[in-house]
């Protein structure tokens, strides 16, 4: 068919240049309906894929052809639509041009490759209801996720899969929700390659994953200073309380209420615990406030020092810090036993 209209023209034209030259009136009227003939054959004769099919304009009726070579009637057939085939998948871009969407809070996105696949059940009634059937199926997914844009935050657009709940799943189940009425179309899928922020929103984006990405290794610092400061404070309260213990030939657990009931060792203790939270512990409780550590739940390290604590409370009621009750413990005769301090002579212990 590419080839016939060429050698038409040929024919033709070489027709009425011979008749001109003999001055032979029969070539000459041969070669100009040869013309005529090629001009309607070129205009009127469609050649139409077997993937699809044809919706011809005949004096105001719809008629449907398939695939191959077809003739319109001149002046009667006019050519109004190509359509896939009837159950053939074909797809639809939904945004021929850059589109953003506001989402709810701030922010805008603009979503890049998205198309919906559809297939057609009567091709012929679909187009004698709605001719540009494609506008308004582009119309509809264009309402429907603008719809959804404008009811998410940016955050919940960024946890979107991890919670299965993924943005072109939820777009999709309403599309075909939508398109669960259509007669003559059925909805398949809806795809897209990828969304992009605008400009605004992605810095304000950068900055907070800037701050939550330090607020982790902040976190992460505090555990581990918290976890050295706690060894280090076992150690120290362990080998107290195992000296009193050796001192005195007695248990662990009785060496504690020995430390309760005396005030030296009262002293000896409190002197350990401002030791330990001049140097320490005041720096990994700071790093733990910052870390927002669960409101009303002490801290690991704060547990830790509980054993301790309790081991002081053992004079609180009778004033055993105030410096009265210090100038009565001098006079008070002292419990005998031994403490055998880290640094002294085994042989020569100190008495108390």
């Amino acid at each position: 068919m590419v080839i016939a209209p060429i050698v038409g023209f040929v024919i033709g034209i070489s027709s009425i240049a011979a008749g001109v030259y003999f001055g032979n009136l029969i070539l000459i009227l041969f070669g100009v309906l040869v013309l005529i003939a090629t001009v309607v054959v070129k205009t009127n004769v469609k050649r139409v894929s077997a993937l699809e099919v044809i919706i011809i304009d005949r004096g105001g009726n719809l008629i449907e052809k398939s695939g191959g070579y077809v003739f319109l009637i001149p002046i009667l057939d006019a050519e109004k639509k190509r359509l896939p085939k009837e159950g053939r998948k074909f797809k639809i871009d939904l945004f021929e041009e850059e589109l953003w969407f506001d989402l709810a809070g701030g922010g805008k996105i603009t979503i890049h490759g998205a198309e919906v696949w559809l297939s057609i059940n009567d091709g012929l009634e679909l187009i004698k209801g709605d001719v540009d059937y494609e506008d308004r199926v582009r119309e509809t997914a264009q309402s429907i996720i603008r719809g959804f844009i404008n009811t998410i935050t940016v955050k919940e657009l960024q946890n979107m899969g991890k919670k299965n709940n993924n943005m072109k799943e939820i777009i999709q189940e309403d599309i075909q929700k939508e398109f669960g009425k259509e007669k003559y179309l059925e909805f398949h899928s809806f795809t897209f390659d990828n969304f992009d922020f605008d400009s605004e929103t992605t810095a304000v984006n950068k900055k907070i994953h800037q701050a939550e990405a330090q607020i982790e290794v902040e976190e992460k610092n505090a555990k581990a200073a918290e976890k050295r400061a706690k060894a280090n404070f076992h150690e120290r309260l362990g080998d107290f309380i195992h000296q009193v213990a050796v001192s005195n030939a007695v248990s662990y657990s009785k060496a504690k209420e020995i430390i309760k009931q005396d005030p030296e060792l009262q002293r000896e203790m409190r002197s350990l615990y401002r030791n330990f939270r001049e140097r320490e512990l005041t720096d990994v409780t700071d790093i733990r406030v910052s870390g927002n550590e669960k409101k009303g739940e002490p801290s690991s390290l704060k547990k830790a020092i509980i054993e301790m604590i309790t081991l002081m409370k053992g004079n609180a009621s009778s004033g055993g810090g105030s410096g009265e009750s210090k100038k009565k413990d001098k006079n008070k005769k002292k419990k005998k036993g031994t403490l055998i301090l880290k640094g002294s002579d085994p042989d020569n212990p100190r008495k108390i």
